[in-house]
């Protein structure tokens, strides 16, 4: 009977571990809704740059949560950032 627990067990874990669940495996970190002064920060824009960009259609849109709501999605601003930084080898 211990065995089958044991075997049991270990099957689980396996299969967590496949998942990207189980001890000693980092699950993907959920997706951040930032606000403007983090975009700002993250960027080194400041608002106005910021508000032109998207108007242009270069910047990553916001999300809309309400009528004075606005936010990003932390990966998509960071995303555009590592595009536009040259990287050096």
């Amino acid at each position: 009977m211990t065995s089958n627990i044991e075997q049991a067990r270990s099957l689980i874990r396996q299969a967590l571990m496949l998942l990207g669940e189980g001890p000693g495996s980092e699950a993907p970190a959920p997706d951040r809704l930032i606000r403007l002064p983090e975009v700002m920060e993250i960027t080194g824009l400041k608002k106005s740059t910021i508000y032109r960009m998207l108007k242009d259609g270069v910047f990553p849109p916001p999300g809309k949560l309400g009528t004075r709501f606005t936010t990003w999605k932390e990966t998509a601003i960071r995303a555009w950032v590592d595009a536009r930084v040259p990287h050096t080898p």
